[in-house]
């Protein structure tokens, strides 16, 4: 007889808004899966659980999602944490991922990415629930107000590009990891007849009449923008405190900063009212936020993506980048927006695709250097032992790690 699934939603901010039901099945679980296990860690030292934690990780079934299948199929009940924001239970009996889509339906009106299960899952998620997804995410926009991490939300016309790419999905016309999904764009982004205003009242009312290139790159792949997000004003700063619409607050702590400029892109995506992000990065205004939001974020090499459509702070280095919950997201993002553009004269002729592929999981001769420098006084004591502990879990692997 096969054990017990119980999907546990994660809390955003105070760890204590774990409901009773939730924390009854973390305590009932004879093992507990996670694909952020720090968080996961905190949260069950936060109750004084101690149960067998098992990472999984969505690029890699075989290693990880079968096991979990297999030991659940086996008999053994298991907890695991997704964030979904609440606490879900199925008994899966036979066809455990059909069971456990049901019930997530069931609970949130929303088929959430359950990731374990596939890239097969995930497309037949996005093809017939596409406004649904839309729908949860604007209402998850509504609930994290405070955070104050969108600039102008297109609630309107979000739902007619959902409609949109659900027909283009079931006629067979629309194909991909990200089609249907709903994102958004920071406000320093070119997006045609969208506000554009850089988090500045200089530029209020500002309307393009064009779309950056990334954007119709990622509208031609069926992307659902939800809007516009907040930043610090012209990207000049890295706590998205100088907008003129108001600072941006960490979604995890509102008396906290989220990080600049790319501030709103990172609290979108850890609040769960952005599937992912696009933020811009010249000295570390994708990658800073992402860090102090608890979300994967990546500068990717001059050049890697078109900056046409872009406004400008240092032309030289300015990059767009994803901004999502792990690296996997952010390689399929990069697949579709990389590559060769006519109209930046800087733009890389790289091939765009390949990036989401090749995360296979093995790390077995990677060489990964460690900067005694950033290591030195000053560093969090918490923040040290977190990205140590990363690196000897890579060290586990087979990476080599190389003090420079």
């Amino acid at each position: 007889m096969a054990g017990k699934l119980t999907l546990v939603g994660t809390p955003i901010g105070n760890l204590g808004d774990l409901s009773p039901r939730a924390r009854r099945a973390l305590e009932e679980a004879d093992f507990i899966a996670a694909e952020d296990t720090r968080v996961t860690l905190k949260l069950l030292n936060h109750f004084g659980i101690t149960k067998p934690l098992v990472s999984y990780y969505q690029h890699n079934k075989e290693r990880s999602g079968e096991r979990i299948v297999e030991r659940i199929l086996s008999g053994e009940n298991c907890a695991l944490v997704t964030d979904a924001g609440m606490p879900i239970v199925s008994d899966p009996g036979e066809d455990l991922a059909a069971a456990v889509d049901r019930e997530l339906r069931e609970e949130t009106g929303l088929r959430l990415r359950l990731r374990v299960w596939g890239e097969g899952r995930e497309a037949e998620a996005l093809c017939s629930e596409a406004t649904e997804a839309v729908k949860a995410a604007l209402e998850r926009i509504e609930e994290t107000a405070g955070d104050n991490a969108f600039t102008e939300i297109t609630a309107e016309r979000a739902l007619e590009r959902a409609a949109w790419a659900e027909k283009e999905l079931a006629a067979g016309r629309l194909a991909g990891p990200l089609a249907g999904v709903p994102m958004a764009l920071k406000d320093n982004i070119c997006t045609r007849g969208v506000s554009t205003t850089c988090a500045s009242r200089i530029l209020a009312g500002f309307r393009p009449p064009y779309d950056a290139t990334l954007v119709e790159r990622l509208e031609g792949a069926g992307a659902v923008s939800l809007g516009k997000l907040n930043m610090d004003e012209f990207a000049m700063g890295s706590t998205s405190e100088t907008s003129f619409l108001g600072p941006v607050r960490n979604p995890w702590d509102r008396k906290r900063v989220p990080g600049g400029s790319s501030g709103g892109a990172a609290a979108a995506v850890a609040a769960r009212s952005s599937w992912y992000a696009i933020g811009s990065d010249t000295g570390g205004s994708i990658r800073q936020p992402a860090a102090f939001c608890g979300v994967t974020g990546i500068k990717p090499t001059y050049g890697t993506v078109s900056r046409y459509g872009l406004i400008a702070y240092a032309s030289s280095l300015d990059q767009m980048g994803p901004l999502a919950r792990d690296a996997a997201d952010c390689a399929a993002v990069l697949d579709l927006v990389m590559g060769r553009d006519p109209r930046d004269g800087t733009s890389l002729d790289v091939p765009a695709g390949g990036l989401l592929a090749a995360l296979t999981g093995d790390v077995r001769g990677l060489r990964i250097g460690l900067p005694r420098e950033c290591f030195g006084e000053g560093l969090d004591s918490a923040v040290r032992a977190c990205v140590l502990a990363a690196a000897d879990v890579l060290r586990d692997r087979g990476a080599e790690l190389v003090p420079l």
